[in-house]
């Protein structure tokens, strides 16, 4: 099974007459996972089985209470006995159940849908075909509550997901002033935008984009985008074309630079963080950049195949997971990805 990586966005218009914060950018999605709970199961723990845990800790409870008669002291006995299953189940369950927003679509086309801040949505599906059947359903319903908000002044202005999306994030960048896309120049990126297309179609590939104060202009091989800050530039080098560049330009450039710096440069102009995929670059090449790499924060990953795809697919993974709500839950959901994947490693 592979793991395919889609994101929405959802944008609104909200009625002249609505207080503050009143409505979010998510209004429509939330509707839509409340009419089809049994469609839509969230990854959290039931009311019916988090009552019966409440029961069970309460029987509990009194039991001890009763043993702690003979002291003759009901204070001093409250301050023995453990917290109260309220008090104790709000602490252990509810803030995390607040912050967990992991949907299962139980029925096919299955798949996970992870919310990423307003209206945003990142969805895991086994293949393309299946993300894509679960945005229809979920713009089909979505419009269709539309269709009886609008008349309260809510409208649903549009839903971008793939490429649509990249593009709104890019465009709204501060200083962004043009985005030109041209064709892949080498098969080495021909193949990565290959591997790339079958991890998520949150993408934009050869793209220039020109920015103001300072006037600058960048050339990125790739850019994905997952939601929220979730931004990468993914940078192809091959260590053979690498060095006619380094030739071409002379005494003035170094593997370093061209490796680490300037990728570092632009993908901070981005606000992004900068992948490289190496290819063909000794093992010794490859030490003497990674220090210089992990002080920028530049992650490296070496070109193996069908593991650059895995790899590629666990860093996503990771990065749009582990984040401040979702941290408590990770090794949960990443557990029968990382298991599947493996399954695949050659």
């Amino acid at each position: 099974m592979e793991w395919f990586i889609a994101n929405s966005l959802e944008r609104e218009t909200q009625p002249a007459f609505s207080r503050k914060n009143e409505y979010d950018e998510s209004y429509f999605l939330e509707k839509v996972l409340k009419k089809h709970k049994e469609e839509y199961r969230k990854v959290w723990y039931s009311s019916s089985a988090i009552n019966k845990a409440k029961e069970t800790l309460n029987k509990d409870r009194i039991s001890i209470k009763k043993d702690l008669a003979f002291l003759g002291d009901d204070q001093l006995a409250e301050k023995l006995l453990p917290k109260p299953p309220s008090d104790l189940m709000l602490s252990l369950f509810s803030t995390d159940g607040i912050s967990r927003e992991i949907y299962i679509r139980t029925s096919p086309p299955r798949g996970i849908i992870i919310k990423k801040g307003k209206g945003r949505i990142m969805i895991l599906g086994e293949n393309l075909k299946n993300v894509k059947q679960i945005i229809d359903n979920l713009k089909g319903e979505m419009e269709d509550i539309n269709s009886v908000s609008r008349d309260l002044g809510l409208k649903l202005e549009r839903i971008l997901s793939s490429n649509e999306l990249v593009e709104f994030r890019v465009k709204n960048l501060d200083k962004f002033v043009s985005l030109k896309q041209d064709k892949p120049k080498n098969e080495f990126e021909q193949e990565m935008i290959k591997i790339l297309s079958r991890i998520t179609d949150c993408y934009l590939s050869n793209i220039s984009i020109s920015f103001s104060h300072p006037t600058e202009n960048f050339e990125y091989d790739s850019i994905v985008y997952l939601g929220d800050d979730l931004l990468f530039d993914i940078e192809f080098k091959n260590y053979e074309m690498v060095k006619d560049e380094l030739y071409s330009a002379g005494y003035d450039a170094t593997l370093k630079n061209k490796v680490i710096t300037e990728i570092n440069d632009k993908a901070t102009r981005l606000h992004a963080e900068p992948l490289v995929i190496t290819k063909g670059f000794p093992q010794n090449t490859l030490d003497t950049i990674r220090d210089l790499a992990q002080s920028r924060n530049v992650t490296l990953i070496p070109f193996e195949d069908q593991k650059t795809e895995a790899n590629l697919l666990n860093h996503f993974l990771s990065k749009a997971i582990t984040d401040k709500e979702t941290t408590s839950y990770l090794d949960t959901l990443l557990s029968p990805v990382y298991s599947i994947l493996s399954k695949n490693l050659p």
